[in-house]
């Protein structure tokens, strides 16, 4: 055995870099080949297992007519560096694995309503397990979705299907939901069993503003034309709370007025056929990231059962 003498105070300690040219080289047997292959200069490779040499204190190569041979203390170093440097690698993938290491933005376009009520557990389970990637909400009404969509201001919009959408967007539905009618307790129409097209030709009502997606779907089967409309909002919280004054009765989807139910609440069905259809929507064209597909994934676990 040839011994190096040790040095008081070695220039580096072993590093798997070090191990990794010294595979290399054993490999090969020529240390121009070798650093050809690591893409770095050959005083580079040489410096390294000068250095590990020096940190060994034995001599791991010697030189011969066939090239760099291992020595016998070089043999064995082979089978501890391919053991460390696999180890290293399986432990790479295992902890890659683990972390599920998805990473990229995602922003969501949303109702105020959604925003509040069904999106805060997807976003908590986002942030605890994949803080990676970073949301960001942006309140929009659904029949405002299609521009942002397109433009890639937005990645998705969840909620209602947008009423404007064209070719250009894909709607994937998550669940839908019917239109009841909703009335202050101490309201006249709250002791009525079953309220009728025609009823809504009597009473007051607060409802939404022409160009919301949900007016358009009820305008279809009400007719607003001949109703006494006392309150128009884009937002059925505001006609909920309302309604719960008594200004007048409503219709909204039944997924909400559940939400926002109380005692002075009361919730009646109504067999008009209307469904408000919620679910995502991105542009039809736009490259899905891994992150966007992961919250899309997420969205769907948590929002379909409704």
């Amino acid at each position: 055995m040839e011994s190096i003498p040790r040095r008081t105070a070695p220039d580096t300690p072993m590093t798997l870099i070090q191990l990794k040219y010294f595979l290399t080289v054993a490999e090969h047997k020529n240390m121009t080949l070798s650093a050809r292959k690591l893409f770095v200069s050959q005083p580079a490779v040489s410096r390294q297992l000068q250095l590990l040499e020096n940190e060994l204190e034995c001599r791991l190569f010697i030189r011969g007519k066939n090239g760099m041979a291992l020595t016998f203390e070089g043999k064995s170093l082979e089978e501890y560096a391919r053991n460390i440097l696999s180890r290293v690698n399986r432990l790479k993938d295992e902890l890659n694995s683990k972390r599920n290491r998805i990473e990229g933005k995602v922003n969501i376009g949303c109702g105020a309503f959604f925003a509040r009520f069904n999106l805060l557990d997807v976003i908590s389970i986002i942030m605890k397990e994949h803080p990676a990637i970073d949301i960001s909400i942006l309140e929009v009404m659904s029949d405002e979705a299609a521009e942002p969509l397109k433009k890639g201001t937005i990645d998705l919009y969840v909620g209602q299907a947008p009423t404007n959408r064209e070719n250009e967007l894909h709607f994937e539905e998550l669940f839908a939901s019917n239109m009841v009618f909703i009335c202050a307790k101490q309201s006249p129409w709250a002791e009525k069993q079953q309220i009728g097209l025609a009823d809504f030709k009597k009473m007051p009502l607060v409802t939404y503003t022409p160009d919301s997606g949900v007016f358009k779907i009820l305008a279809k089967k009400i007719p607003f034309d001949q109703a006494r409309i006392v309150i128009q909002t884009r937002n059925s919280e505001t006609i909920i709370a309302c309604v719960k004054r008594d200004f007048g009765a409503g219709i909204v989807p039944e997924y909400i007025a559940r939400a926002l139910s109380s005692n002075n609440l009361v919730i009646k069905p109504l067999q008009l056929g209307s469904k408000v259809r919620i679910g995502i929507t991105h542009a039809r064209l736009a490259p899905l990231s891994p992150a966007i597909l992961k919250v899309m994934e997420i969205l769907r676990e948590r929002l379909a059962m409704n």
